[in-house]
């Protein structure tokens, strides 16, 4: 799925577009009606390296009046992505919290100077803990399986339990 170029910038913002992704996000907005002559230029540009996409994808936002968000702002909007995907079950929920952990809780976790716990300052402990409870699951031996609270069936508990903390956060912190 290619994101919104909203969403585009906020990645963008945060390092998590690659140069290669830039010219698919300018297609795919030109087909949503979203034009500007950079962003035309973009969408055609062969064997992109981010000096030469970067600035298109730059000066695209700026001709369709959408501002770069600031870094604070970045990580909110992709965090809303992910956590959205979790409870909109358009991602299993472990694979949503990693990418979540990837995109958001690692990569600002270490970006951010003073350090700043994202969990804390973001709302996301109980899924942060979440995350980390499905690498406990996985650690217990097989034939504790078959028992509800082990295994198979404690995974399946967990995979609803974390859809609807993703549920509840965004009725909490997205408009």
């Amino acid at each position: 799925m290619v994101p919104d170029l909203n969403l585009a910038a906020a990645k963008y913002v945060l390092g998590l577009i690659p140069s290669w992704e830039l010219p698919p996000i300018a297609d795919a907005a030109l087909n949503r009606g979203q034009y500007s002559d950079s962003l035309g230029e973009l969408a055609y540009l062969r064997d992109p390296v981010m000096s030469d996409a970067g600035p298109l994808f730059e000066a695209s936002l700026v001709e369709l009046n959408i501002p770069l968000p600031p870094k604070d702002t970045a990580i909110q909007v992709v965090l809303i992505r992910c956590i959205r995907r979790i409870a909109d079950q358009l991602d299993p929920p472990y694979e949503g919290l990693c990418n979540m952990m990837q995109d958001v809780y690692y990569r600002a976790m270490w970006d951010e100077k003073p350090k700043q716990f994202q969990g804390d300052s973001r709302g996301i402990e109980h899924l942060i803990g979440a995350y980390y409870y499905y690498d406990d699951l996985r650690e217990l031996p097989y034939e504790a399986s078959s028992d509800e609270q082990c295994g198979a069936g404690a995974i399946a508990a967990l995979d609803v339990r974390v859809i609807e903390l993703a549920r509840e956060w965004l009725s909490q912190h997205a408009a």
